[in-house]
């Protein structure tokens, strides 16, 4: 594990992932390109290019997509942000997080290019060089990139060679640096349509004007229930590579709509407090922070029988009002913040805006009084950060840094 701490501390003497968006600087990812070419273009390895943009969505139609492709034979790798709890999340090679010891050697090779050329990535461009270097010594075929922010100046964004663009939709969205204009966003979103997209889809309604001026191609705008959308979408890009037919299972992902297992669950409950005081409660962890993903779980809150607690926390790039959305639907809110580096905005400023909750700043006190209080269903939700925190007590980061499974599966 010396290499993965060194190449951790070298990631974390780097700027941030979004640095370069500061006011008054013109967004630009040529020390992106120099060190791709430097590395003499490991994106060119691949046979098929997945990126995948949009305010909500775009991480689960990553996924879905690794898993069709896995399933039918084909090597796949993803690069994903941001972690939930562990940093080796944001690299999957057919299936799997990334060693530590894989992680780090190409991590320090993309270092050493750094320092010899005097080229300094961020800490999020310097992960994704990793991951795509990473991909191509393993002898991936299929690239599938999410977009961490915004589109067009995101480092995903500089994989060349053909590729299926993909856009959810546009939202309300890291505003402060994407702008306030739902335009302006849709704008930088739609930069992943570029002169190598073979193929486009999306599922907008309301900015196909922008979309379609920006985009090489027809874009296919993909109609129907919301909650079937990304399937929709995975269904068509599948078809494109995919010479068989297929079928999609059902995906399972952190932090998304994810119900704790109930001996999990109740077992740290046990162990925690010393007595069972689980009354056969329900713990979801789901990362929603926007109007339309609260939306889109409003239908599986009403589902859930007994009373129900939420746990929530929002960072300061999402606005809390959009929580307002699904706020009546809950018996009680516990209001919460998240230590770290992103700032969050506080209890009393949530309070403010929502005009209701509990406040308890501390997120393992505001889960351990959920517990103790008359909920069946504890839901927290809010902010993916939030959810890793709290998904600590069930998977530990040092299990999921062995297993190479975000669900410890190997032990």
């Amino acid at each position: 594990m010396e290499s993965f701490s060194e190449a951790q501390n070298w990631l974390v003497k780097l700027k941030s992932e979004a640095e370069f968006f500061k006011k008054n600087e013109v967004p630009s990812l040529s020390v992106v390109q120099k060190i791709l070419e430097k590395l003499d273009f490991p994106e060119l390895s691949y046979d098929e290019r997945i990126i995948v943009t949009g305010t909500a969505g775009k991480g689960s139609v990553c996924r879905l997509c690794e898993q069709t492709l896995l399933e039918n034979g084909k090597a796949v790798l993803t690069i994903q942000s941001p972690e939930i709890q562990v940093i080796t999340e944001r690299i999957r090679i057919n299936g799997e997080l990334i060693s530590a010891d894989f992680f780090a050697e190409n991590v320090l090779e993309v270092a050493k290019i750094s320092r010899e050329f005097e080229l300094m990535p961020t800490y999020y461009e310097a992960i994704v060089l990793a991951g795509i270097l990473a991909g191509k010594k393993k002898n991936c075929e299929v690239f599938i990139g999410e977009i961490g922010l915004g589109g067009e100046f995101d480092a995903v964004n500089t994989v060349t060679g053909d590729r299926i663009s993909v856009l959810t939709f546009i939202g309300a969205d890291h505003q402060a640096i994407l702008g306030n204009k739902l335009a302006d966003i849709a704008l930088t979103k739609a930069g992943i349509f570029t002169k190598d997209t073979k193929l486009a889809f999306s599922y907008e309604k309301n900015f196909r004007e922008i979309l379609d001026e920006k985009s090489p191609v027809k874009i296919n705008y993909i109609t129907g229930l919301q909650n079937k959308l990304n399937k929709k979408i995975v269904r068509r890009i599948c078809r494109e590579i995919l010479d068989e037919n297929f079928t999609m299972e059902k995906l399972k992902m952190p932090c998304r709509w994810e119900v704790i297992p109930k001996k999990i669950a109740n077992n740290f409950i046990i162990e925690y407090f010393g007595e069972n005081l689980s009354f056969e409660k329900k713990i979801i962890l789901d990362g929603s922070h926007s109007a339309p993903r609260f939306k889109f779980i409003e239908a599986k809150i009403k589902k859930l029988d007994g009373k129900k607690i939420a746990i929530f926390a929002m960072a300061k790039n999402h606005d809390p009002a959009d929580f307002r959305e699904i706020l009546n639907l809950f018996d009680e809110v516990i209001l919460t913040e998240v230590a770290g580096d992103r700032e969050f905005w506080s209890i009393e400023e949530l309070t403010e805006i929502l005009g209701t909750g509990m406040k308890i700043k501390n997120t393992q006190k505001a889960f351990y009084k959920a517990i103790k209080l008359n909920f069946k269903n504890i839901i927290i939700v809010g902010s993916f950060f939030l959810c890793g925190k709290i998904r600590e007590n069930f998977y530990k980061s040092a299990d999921i840094l062995k297993t190479q499974n975000e669900f410890c599966e190997d032990l």
